[in-house]
């Protein structure tokens, strides 16, 4: 939380962060990491944290909104409609976010998605606990247009995330009668449900300012997955998933999911998932969770990370080259790729060519910097053709010839490559 890592006005406390990140990045572990910035409503009767915005950010006069949290605690959010969001709170987040993005999010990172929280209930993009009432719709946009620019202008080099959960439809004053009776489906009123059901995918998205993160990449993060889900959701996800990255969040825990058949089980929130195009999928594991979760749906989890599965896996079927080749020429490869899975590979990585000796000695390594597979869906033939111009120096022989796609940064191989005929 911003209070945890920023107690004082510019004074830091990193350590705890420090340790989760080099713990995890020298594991070869990349990591998603949201940073709450707003407030937190509690869950399931527990208060959460009372403090995520420091204390001294209201102090210095920004304006804020109370409401009771699940715990039955008053908290605050900022009111996010007046005047001193922008002029006050918005200038000390951006100073906090660029103090983060220095640490975390060079452009070689362990950081493989941040969230864009800077609205909503835990930072996912809706005040459904809080029911805060925006003066207009136009207002609420501009705002949020605000924040995703933020978010997008200081991480230049982490792919950004943002929720497109369903948000509550409150236009006029502060003050009038809530929402819903209590947080459970049952208690969501019939107008509500009715202005859900009628929304469309573009009223949404620009409502939310979800239209302006697509444009500048964002990954689209589903909170409430797979029992919220609504039309408009998938109406966005078939107009973006070709686009941007898809991210999909179970709003319970493995134990609840495992033992409340109200949130569908493990084997069917994957099958959504699989259908969602996703190359994300998160629920909420503590150490227990995680050693029953595993012995137990040991085959449903193999099922959603093999071929036809989550994410991508790319295959490459048929490579051609000529058998003899002078130094100096150009070296054509033909290619004939396929992504066997139902997501997409969306940061682009270049194809590398190593010409390697019997002895293993590397000769050669070249990149072909205009690969690009991120295009590649499930179901399509992707041919393609790489040049590579020989040095006039390379020593006569044979070789071997082996490939990777690597980062365009570190240029080192970071996809693991699904073996045509065997990768099953």
């Amino acid at each position: 939380m911003w209070s945890d890592l920023e107690p004082r006005r510019e004074e830091y406390d990193w350590d705890h962060l420090d340790g989760v990140v080099s713990y995890w990045s020298e594991r070869g572990k990349q990591i998603n990491l949201r940073v709450w910035v707003t407030d937190d409503p509690g869950w399931a009767g527990d208060s959460g944290a009372v403090d995520v915005v420091p204390r001294w950010v209201w102090e210095s006069g920004t304006s804020w909104h109370e409401y009771q949290n699940e715990g039955r605690k008053v908290v605050r959010e900022p009111d996010y409609a007046h005047p001193t969001y922008r002029k006050v709170y918005l200038p000390h987040l951006q100073r906090f976010l660029e103090a983060l993005a220095a640490r975390y999010c060079g452009p070689q990172n362990a950081i493989n998605l941040l969230g864009c929280m800077g609205y909503g209930n835990w930072g996912e993009w809706h005040t459904m606990w809080s029911d805060y009432v925006w003066p207009d719709l136009e207002t609420k946009r501009s705002i949020l247009k605000d924040i995703v620019d933020l978010y997008a202008d200081t991480f230049r080099h982490c792919t950004l995330s943002i929720s497109y959960a369903t948000d509550t439809f409150h236009y006029g004053r502060m003050g009038h009668e809530s929402r819903h009776q209590d947080i459970t489906p049952g208690g969501l009123d019939g107008r509500f449900l009715d202005m859900v059901m009628a929304e469309t995918a573009a009223q949404k998205m620009h409502r939310q300012a979800i239209d302006v993160a697509v444009a500048r990449g964002f990954a689209l993060s589903r909170h409430g997955f797979i029992d919220g889900l609504t039309h408009a959701d998938r109406a966005i996800m078939n107009e973006c998933w070709k686009r941007v990255p898809m991210f999909a969040e179970a709003d319970h825990a493995y134990e609840d999911m495992r033992d409340d058949g109200s949130h569908g089980t493990i084997n069917e929130n994957h099958d959504v998932v699989v259908a969602w195009h996703s190359n994300y999928w998160q629920t909420y594991l503590d150490c227990h969770g995680y050693r029953g979760m595993t012995p137990e749906h040991t085959e449903s989890f193999a099922r959603l990370l093999s071929p036809g599965g989550m994410g991508y896996r790319l295959v490459l079927h048929e490579v051609e080259w000529p058998d003899r080749i002078r130094a100096g020429d150009l070296l054509v490869l033909h290619q004939r790729w396929e992504n066997l899975n139902t997501g997409r590979l969306h940061e682009r990585h270049a194809f590398k060519l190593y010409l390697i000796d019997a002895s293993g000695t590397e000769h050669h390594q070249q990149l072909d910097r205009w690969f690009d597979p991120t295009s590649w869906v499930q179901g399509e033939q992707n041919e393609t053709h790489s040049m590579f111009q020989l040095p006039s120096d390379l020593t006569p022989g044979t070789y071997d010839l082996r490939i990777a796609l690597v980062d365009l940064v570190a240029q080192e191989p970071r996809i693991r490559l699904g073996i045509d005929g065997v990768d099953d």
